[in-house]
C-alpha cells in the first residue's frame, strides 16, 4: 500500500495533507533499514 500511495503522490495525486504524507513515506522508505538495524542491536532488559 505504501508503494502504491507513494507512486500516486509522485504522479500528482493531491489532497489536504498530501505533502506531509509524501514526506513521511519518503522518510520511511529512506530510513526504514536503519530502524530495523537499530532494533536488532538493542539489548532487552531482563
Amino acid at each position: 500500500m505504501r508503494d502504491y500511495l507513494l507512486g500516486e503522490l509522485r504522479l500528482g495525486l493531491r489532497f489536504p495533507g498530501s505533502g506531509w504524507v509524501l514526506r513521511d513515506l519518503v522518510w520511511e522508505q529512506k530510513y526504514s533499514h536503519v530502524a530495523a538495524l537499530d532494533t536488532t542491536q538493542r539489548q532487552l532488559p531482563l
